[in-house]
């Protein structure tokens, strides 16, 4: 059901249908509960007091939107500290100096001038951004993100609870960023609890009570049903949390692939100047043809030639393309696997799937590793047979030793790509 909805999330119409219907909802609720009060106030007796409960949860609402909800953001410091004193072992560092050691909240959050230590950081928003700065220098900025997306289950801001202020924010964003929808559905539980399940219960009461079967009654109370099942669906199916664990790993995403053009453009551009000195090369060799027969033939072998040289151009930026992508999904695939593992420790699981990666690490790895020796043997055989076939006798000097160069650079370009693919996996477990 999870795996699922995470799906649905993904999908940028679905965030925004999501969205608008939400906003429309809450803001609807809003309104109607509104015209409800209205109406309790004009009741007779006792009745008209449940306004005043009304009014209270209103101003608790309030209270939330304009300053906890707001706040809460900031509390991942505390969090993220505590965590580090309780259960050290999460925070091992991944690079030099502390390598394999656990980070402590006495250590400096990084190597520069700020010698600040972690126990020192304060919930505000330098605190959160100088935390996520030391998570990071110490290589574990998964945890950072992990903690976040913990606290982003309780977090709102005021641009997402306030009435109507939130459409004119949201209403025309046809790329909705999931951490703002996550809020908006936070905003819309908190005015369920603060004023649309009293408004069910009280309603419920008028009408049975009282009689007061009337439409400025029946419409709050459907509104506020609709408005309570998706605050019971947001809390049952954790709405906030997928939404917010995508956001982060939608930057994720933005960081390696900002990170990586660099790199692909340069190796673009040096793949390009290879194939223009090829080209140069065959057309110094072709040039000065003719009209006669055996200027036909060499116009033939140019074509050829050139026809090879760019198809292997071409391959060659395609597998640079290939090569980025395999990166950002292993990297995506890393961080997918780091929240897993961190989820099942906060869930007592650690001892168990710890003792399975022991296990099968190992045996995981060869079995990746082995087709890859395997590959690069066959590439070294393939080479050796090619050489074997040349004629040495029938070519010149020249045509030997491009023939030669010819099969050298296909077989490097072959070990290249193997060569890599093994140090990728390598990395991927660790070494």
């Amino acid at each position: 059901m999870i795996g699922k909805l995470e799906g649905l999330c993904r999908s940028n119409s679905t965030l925004r249908a999501v969205t608008m219907t939400v906003l429309m909802i809450s803001d609807l609720d809003i309104t109607f509960s509104i015209l409800f009060a209205v109406t309790v106030i004009n009741l007779e007796g006792l009745w008209k007091y449940g306004a005043c409960v009304h009014g209270i949860g209103i101003l608790t609402y309030s209270a939330g939107v304009l300053w906890f909800g707001p706040q809460q953001k900031y509390k991942v410091v505390s969090r993220i500290k505590d965590m580090m004193m309780k259960n050290p072992e999460l925070f091992k560092s991944t690079v030099p100096p502390k390598l394999n050691t656990p980070v402590s909240v006495t250590d400096p959050i990084g190597t520069g001038r700020d010698k600040t230590q972690f126990q020192h950081l304060q919930n505000d928003e330098e605190g959160v951004e100088k935390m996520k700065l030391g998570m990071t220098h110490y290589g574990i900025p998964h945890v950072f993100h992990f903690y976040e997306i913990q606290i982003s289950r309780n977090m709102v801001e005021k641009e997402h609870g306030l009435p109507f202020i939130r459409i004119a924010r949201f209403g025309f964003s046809s790329e909705l960023p999931p951490q703002d929808l996550a809020c908006i559905l936070n905003a819309n539980t908190l005015y369920t609890v603060c004023t649309g399940t009293w408004q069910l219960v009280y309603g419920a009461i008028v009408i049975s009570v009282l009689g007061e079967v009337k439409i400025e009654v029946i419409l709050p109370l459907a509104v506020s049903a609709v408005s309570f099942l998706l605050s019971v669906a947001n809390v049952g199916l954790d709405f906030s949390a997928v939404l917010t664990e995508i956001e982060k790993e939608k930057m994720i995403k933005e960081k390696i692939k900002a990170e990586s053009d660099t790199s692909e453009e340069e190796q673009k551009l040096q793949a390009k100047r290879r194939f223009e000195e090829q080209r140069s090369r065959i057309e110094a060799e072709f040039s000065g043809i003719g009209t006669d027969k055996q200027d036909t033939l060499k116009y033939a072998k140019r074509s050829e030639a050139l026809d090879n040289a760019e198809n292997r151009w071409q391959l060659e930026e395609a597998e640079i393309d290939r090569k980025a992508m395999e990166r950002l999904e292993n990297a995506l695939n890393s961080n997918r696997q780091k929240m897993k593992q961190l989820k099942d420790i906060e869930r007592g699981k650690v001892t168990k799937n710890l003792r399975r990666t022991r296990e099968t690490a190992l045996v995981e790895h060869e079995q990746k590793m082995k087709p890859l020796r395997d590959s690069l043997q066959k590439i070294e055989e393939n080479l050796n047979q090619k050489i074997n076939e040349l004629d040495v006798g029938g070519l010149s000097a020249e045509e030997y030793d491009k023939k030669m160069q010819e099969i050298t650079a296909e077989s490097d370009t072959k070990k290249r790509t193997v060569e890599e693919r093994m140090r990728k996996v390598n990395e991927d477990f660790g070494g």
